[in-house]
């Protein structure tokens, strides 16, 4: 080994190397809009979309002004603004000057809405189809590794399994 970093000195390094490119900075790019929150700090995050990647987004405050629509999850966007490295979790993300509509919805969106018109033709949506849920479930199925912390939150908020079988290593258990 000839050097060995600490994760936030490796997250700077690549800060540093990305956001010193200059063919990263005052850039245009293209797709759609999803998972839009508008903070309440007036911030406003959401990820652009393309068929094949995605990047995360921020517009802050101080630009929204400069957005010539309101921004909604579906929506074809070209975004104007600088790659930049949110340094404490290593994420590359696209920070926005501008934003400008681009013509129709996006592929994705588009894609959802196909889905939701089929679905309702085979009147999955119809009220006769759903079953109310039960007050209390009989069988609770979560998915994650036997040792990961979403497991033992879910078995302590349930409290002790009293008298019933719990193998929990296999899927279909307890």
């Amino acid at each position: 080994m000839s050097q060995i970093f600490t994760v936030t000195n490796l997250n700077e390094r690549i800060k540093e190397r990305l956001e010193n490119d200059p063919r990263l900075h005052d850039l245009w790019a293209q797709g759609e809009v999803s998972n839009f929150v508008h903070h309440r700090s007036g911030h406003m995050y959401f990820t652009l979309k393309d068929r094949d990647s995605q990047i995360s987004c921020v517009l802050f405050k101080g630009q929204a002004g400069r957005v010539e629509t309101e921004l909604r999850n579906g929506m074809n966007v070209l975004l104007f603004g600088d790659v930049a490295v949110y340094r404490p979790q290593g994420r590359v993300q696209l920070v926005a000057r501008a934003i400008k509509r681009d013509s129709g919805l996006g592929f994705r969106f588009l894609q959802f809405e196909a889905l939701k018109k089929r679905l309702e033709e085979e009147g999955l949506f119809e009220l006769e189809q759903k079953r109310p849920l039960p007050p209390y479930p009989e069988r609770i199925g979560v998915v994650t590794s036997l040792q990961g912390a979403a497991l033992r939150d879910v078995l302590r908020s349930i409290g002790p399994l009293s008298g019933q079988d719990h193998n929990l290593s296999r899927p279909g258990a307890g």
